[in-house]
């Protein structure tokens, strides 16, 4: 389940993002998080994926002028990344996605995040999958 809310989240970062990085994804990455904070979205606190549903409510209940103006945060953002890629081959793409995707993880707003999960059951899935795979090499 904790995968699930960083896999969301993760998303939530490569489709949304801020303004004027000039074709940095880690730049693109950080100021998506600006986006979220300057609308009042705070990440700490998340250990659950209810909490993540919370965020997703707080967005939907901003006033009419904070989300305007995150929302054209957003779509700074997002059409810089358009301008970044416009003229890549699919490689350098490929690339850019990739290096967009790790800047997201190291983002202030992410970091939150994990740092704010419990990872009881990772722990859990892990030694299961370990056993799992010691009894099929047997």
């Amino acid at each position: 389940m904790k995968f699930k809310i960083v896999s969301l989240l993760l998303l939530v970062c490569i489709s949304t993002s801020s303004c004027g990085s000039g074709g940095d994804p880690e730049g693109r990455a950080d100021e998506m998080c600006d986006c979220f904070e300057d609308a009042g979205i705070d990440f700490d606190g998340i250990s659950n994926e209810r909490d993540l549903l919370r965020i997703g409510n707080r967005l939907n209940n901003l006033s009419e002028k904070d989300r305007r103006k995150s929302d054209k945060c957003i779509l700074e953002v997002m059409s810089g990344i358009l301008e970044d890629v416009k003229d890549m081959n699919d490689s350098e793409k490929s690339e850019y996605i990739r290096e967009f995707a790790k800047a997201a993880i190291d983002t202030d707003c992410v970091v939150d995040v994990m740092e704010g999960l419990e990872y009881d059951e990772f722990e859990k899935m892990l030694d299961l999958v370990v056993r799992q795979k010691e009894k099929e090499l047997d």
